[in-house]
């Protein structure tokens, strides 16, 4: 992990998360951040994609998954957004589902 990333403030919150409730701490925690901020890029991707082509269910189940990894890894506004996201696709509000997708995406480049 480059030092840029750790001097994050997200990522040192994350971190800090992973060692007081898993105890996953150095290279593991790094590694599993890393595979964390690269699997968000992938979703970002998939969400525009599935928005772009109302493909609402496939869109729910992203927003479903980014809920999911930011609370298990401790990123609770990431996950508030990735659950509005999978609410707002069950309603197929392409407004809120746009919104939400540019949360993210403010989210994931105070990350990077």
């Amino acid at each position: 992990m480059n030092e840029n990333l750790k001097n994050n403030p997200i990522v040192l919150d994350i971190l800090a998360y992973l060692k007081e409730n898993f105890e996953i701490e150095g290279e593991s925690a790094e590694e599993l951040v890393e595979s964390f901020i690269e699997s968000i890029s992938e979703h970002i991707s998939e969400a525009d994609a599935y928005l772009g082509s109302a493909s609402w269910a496939d869109l729910s189940r992203v927003g479903h998954t980014l809920k999911g990894s930011g609370a298990n890894v401790g990123a609770i506004a990431l996950s508030e957004v990735g659950k509005a996201l999978e609410f707002a696709a069950k309603a197929q509000d392409s407004a809120a589902c746009a919104a939400s997708i540019d949360k993210i995406k403010a989210l994931y480049s105070e990350l990077k």
